[in-house]
């Protein structure tokens, strides 16, 4: 299976992307339905992704903007955020909306994800079955019908008894297991690790081709269903699941469609990432101080009514006398794709309404900016030409390859170093505002 490589925000015209992608017009349809490509203001048609989607014949892997990331990172990245926002995902998955993860399996390369990792948590399926021998614990029915019994001293006696053990049968299901784990990793470009080849032998090999005939599917289907009756382990379940999901999957269906493992809505992961890179440290019930935006009105009984929203920033952490109030931007490249008017009207309320005096106080936009060994400070925005000056909004880059490298888990001695470097910055800062603009007197 050939892997082609794209990063997010290409955009083409709609007839140039089948060749591009190397599928055909019916796919490229598909994911225009699923919101994976989206119409632009020019006419053409943005690749608005990042992870993967499964074509029949190859795999296309779509990189964030800033590239860097290879596919296990990516994939990595992607399971660490679905798991860390299961609140965002919808009540009915009708349409498959590819902006949220979802625990189910949707599809077969969510398949191959759980079975690699059920294997390596648990090894190869076994049937767990009873056998009657000489030796082991005493099977005390079967002992009473099958063994004569000796009476000595008005005791009874049974010299020999029959004993029973419970040992693990590879079967069918087993050769399944693995048999579908090698095809799949193989398929998607995987290595495959030594102790699956070595369960192989164990088995042998069950599946030669994928997918499988009809009728191979119709018999492991039986088998699945047969041994369910006897197994109550939920773990032992759900590797049945998964076994059942894929032997179903679409790709083996009469009509393949485009599988997508991913999100259209990677700036939610760069936002989850610098919070938990950055982390707050903030007393709870901080935010009831900052202002908010409230309506006063007329109810029907002519008293007065209030309406309020709330808003909160994305990150507000203190350091030492300073307050910083920090916003995860996803634009790249930075200057050339950069927040608007809205993004920067907000910072500012965030920081009037604050109250602290300006000294004190630092708002800060964060962009990815490959290559960046530490934060390194871009600009700042404002609003001029008013009858009074306005706060900044200082424009920093960090290196998102590196702090995606550990997400979820980062340290906390990390994430102080990273707005100790802002914080210990402000001569550079100081300096960059107070110089006059380039047009000035030209």
């Amino acid at each position: 299976m050939s892997v082609i490589l794209i990063k997010e925000g290409t955009v083409l015209a709609l007839a140039d992307w089948p060749e591009r992608m190397c599928t055909s017009s019916e796919d490229i349809k598909h994911l225009v339905d699923v919101r994976v490509l989206r119409p632009t203001d020019s006419g053409h048609y943005g690749l608005v992704f990042v992870g993967v989607v499964i074509f029949k014949d190859s795999l296309l892997f779509v990189q964030p903007k800033f590239g860097s990331l290879d596919l296990p990172e990516t994939l990595r990245i992607l399971r660490s955020y679905f798991a860390r926002s299961r609140q965002r995902r919808p009540i009915s998955d009708s349409t498959r909306d590819p902006e949220f993860g979802d625990g189910e399996i949707l599809r077969e390369f969510d398949a191959l994800i759980g079975l690699k990792d059920w294997f390596f948590a648990h090894g190869l399926y076994r049937r767990e079955q009873a056998v009657a021998s000489d030796w082991g614990r005493p099977h005390w029915i079967r002992t009473i019908a099958k063994s004569p019994a000796l009476i000595m001293q008005g005791a009874v006696v049974y010299p020999s008894i029959v004993a029973e053990r419970r040992e693990g049968i590879l079967n069918d299901v087993s050769a399944l297991q693995i048999g579908v784990l090698l095809q799949l990793l193989r398929r998607y470009g995987f290595a495959v690790p030594g102790a699956i080849r070595q369960a192989e032998i164990a088995t042998g090999t069950a599946v030669r081709s994928w997918p499988l005939e009809r009728d191979e599917r119709v018999y492991y289907e039986r088998q699945l269903a047969a041994e369910r009756r006897s197994v109550y382990r939920t773990d032992t379940l759900r590797l049945f699941k998964l076994l059942h999901e894929v032997l179903d999957t679409r790709l083996a269906a009469p009509s393949a469609q485009p599988q997508i493992y991913g999100t259209t809505a990677f700036y939610a992961i760069w936002e989850d990432a610098c919070c938990t890179g950055i982390g707050g440290d903030l007393p709870t019930g901080f935010h009831a101080a900052l202002g908010q935006p409230i309506w006063w009105t007329y109810d029907d009984a002519g008293r007065k009514q209030r309406h309020g929203q709330t808003q909160i920033p994305d990150l507000v952490v203190r350091r030492d006398r300073w307050l910083l109030i920090i916003d995860a931007k996803y634009y790249f490249p930075f200057p050339g794709s950069r927040p608007g008017g809205p993004d920067i009207i907000k910072q500012v309320y965030y920081a009037e309404s604050l109250q602290h005096p300006q000294a004190n106080l630092i708002s800060i936009f964060l962009f990815p900016l490959p290559g960046a060994e530490t934060p390194r400070f871009l600009g700042y925005a404002t609003i001029e030409g008013s009858h009074r000056a306005f706060n900044i909004v200082e424009a920093w880059g960090v290196d998102p390859v590196a702090l995606l490298a550990t997400y979820p888990v980062i340290s906390a001695d990390r994430a102080n170093r990273m707005i100790d470097v802002i914080v210990g910055r402000r001569e550079g800062v100081s300096e960059f505002v107070s110089q006059s603009p380039v047009d000035i007197g030209s």
